[in-house]
């Protein structure tokens, strides 16, 4: 039987809540759970009191942009999708993503879960 769950995740704020939610439900009907995704969701995964751990680039940075909130103001999804690729051009290098996936399989091999939901 299943009894280790690691719920893995990217996003911003609105993207992590159901995830939260989900982790939160899973433990409550005795599941061991942990979540990993984007450092900025560890004050969220402290709210719900589920276990976190970052695995994954802040979104923080994408959503400060002040080219990404302007055209955020005016609803301009080009002007989003722009700033939003020029972002992660500039964060995601193959350091950072190599970083991640060892922190991730870090703690694959660490927590060995029964299931994996991303």
């Amino acid at each position: 039987m299943v009894k280790r769950i690691l719920v893995v995740f990217d996003g911003s704020r609105g993207d992590v809540q159901p995830y939260m939610v989900a982790a939160k439900a899973l433990i409550m009907a005795g599941y061991d759970v942990m979540t990993s995704g984007p450092g900025d969701a560890d004050a969220l995964a402290k709210h719900f009191q589920v276990p976190f751990t970052r695995s994954r680039l802040s979104t923080g940075k994408l959503v400060a942009d002040p080219e990404m909130q302007k055209a955020f103001a005016v609803n301009d999804m080009q002007g989003m999708m722009t700033a939003q690729d020029r972002i992660r051009d500039e964060l995601v290098t193959p350091e950072t993503r190599a970083r991640d996936l060892g922190l991730l399989y870090q703690l694959l091999v660490e927590w060995k879960p029964d299931l994996v939901l991303t």
